[in-house]
């Protein structure tokens, strides 16, 4: 992006992966409170991420992470899901090191399906099966490793969290 535009596009790119990350997190957040509430929760997470945003690939993070939510709580069909959430791995896995993030959501995701499913009194919110979820969760791992390192990419990442430095 620096090469396209410099300084500009940079800033430009992060401020829309800023409001579209929060769009999306809205949109989620709809069925579980009122617009109120979610104002109230867009105004505290604003103040405490601009204090520390800064122009860095951290705001891309952030909109794939709110993609994987948003996109796994409204995708009812598999072949879609698997569809859209490969693609969008391979594409996190080269910008930032949070990419591993996106099994992690999977697996959660199947984790809620499999509890919905036991609730026998409750009404099954998602409709894709756990079992399904899990594949997901198993295939995106894979796709993580399409990247010019393979798994190298990997070790680096577990080798900075043994580094005493902060995480963000």
């Amino acid at each position: 992006l620096w090469n396209m535009g410099g300084a500009p596009t940079l800033i430009i790119v992060n401020v829309l992966c800023l409001l579209a990350t929060f769009i999306l997190l809205l949109n989620v957040s709809s069925k579980w409170g009122g617009k109120l509430s979610q104002g109230f929760a867009l105004l505290i997470s604003g103040h405490l991420i601009f204090l520390n945003v800064d122009v860095t690939p951290q705001t891309m993070m952030m909109l794939f992470i709110a993609l994987f939510v948003y996109l796994l709580s409204t995708l009812k069909k598999p072949v879609i899901m698997f569809g859209m959430l490969i693609p969008l791995q391979i594409l996190w896995t080269n910008p930032h090191v949070s990419f591993r993030f996106g099994p992690l959501i999977a697996v959660l995701a199947a984790m809620q399906a499999a509890q919905n499913a036991k609730g026998a009194g409750r009404k099954k919110q998602q409709e894709i099966p756990a079992r399904t979820l899990g594949l997901l969760a198993a295939a995106l791992l894979v796709a993580t490793m399409i990247n010019p390192y393979f798994n190298q990419l990997h070790g680096q990442v577990f080798a900075n969290i043994k580094m005493p430095l902060p995480v963000y």
